[in-house]
């Protein structure tokens, strides 16, 4: 996996989708919200990661209980949660290696 050297900005799920499916950089153009299993890696291994802040970031994680929510990882502690879609979330975009 590779991860965006910066924040998309911040925003509802919806905006956080649509942001990483229209994100390009050095002609990739497949990045993508990350799943929650994946924010957990990155979380794991912040030390080596680039400029997270001290917050909540989006997954591309649904609730499979609840279809209006969606999980999120915090930043400050790496704990995770299901929160409403309309919520605003830090957004940062991944691809596959």
């Amino acid at each position: 996996m590779i991860m965006s050297e910066a924040d998309l900005g911040s925003g509802d799920w919806n905006q956080a989708v649509l942001l990483c499916k229209q994100y390009t950089i050095e002609s990739f153009d497949d990045w993508r919200l990350p799943t929650i299993e994946e924010l957990h890696i990155i979380y794991a291994n912040k030390s080596l990661a680039n400029n997270f802040e001290q917050n909540w970031y989006w997954s591309s994680t649904e609730d499979t209980e609840n279809s209006e929510y969606a999980f999120h990882l915090g930043f400050m502690s790496g704990d995770e949660m299901s929160i409403p879609k309309q919520d605003g979330k830090f957004i940062r975009a991944v691809r596959n290696f």
